[in-house]
């Protein structure tokens, strides 16, 4: 649904309001999607059907998964950049 443009990188993300508590993110393993997560989401928009919860379900594509774009370089995968996509994103 929405992209944050990191330099030459974008990195895909959906955010799904009212589905929980409180805000949620949810990252998926390694060499999936966001798409893992939408079970996940059919599930939890069904217990909360009345809107009781407030909180967003936020569910990320790591940089070249998914509908992320591919890093240019293998710097571009530090642990310190992908913590920094999610610290953006949320």
């Amino acid at each position: 649904m929405s992209f944050l443009k990191i330099n030459s990188t974008n990195i895909y993300y959906e955010v799904h309001e009212n589905i929980l508590a409180e805000d949620t993110l949810f990252i998926h393993g390694n060499l999936a999607s966001h798409q893992w997560w939408h079970p996940c989401l059919t599930i939890l928009e069904n217990q909360n059907q009345n809107k009781q919860h407030k909180g967003k379900m936020i569910l990320v594509d790591w940089r070249g998964c998914g509908e992320s774009s591919a890093p240019c370089d293998f710097s571009e995968m530090k642990m310190g950049n992908l913590a920094n996509d999610l610290n953006l994103i949320i």
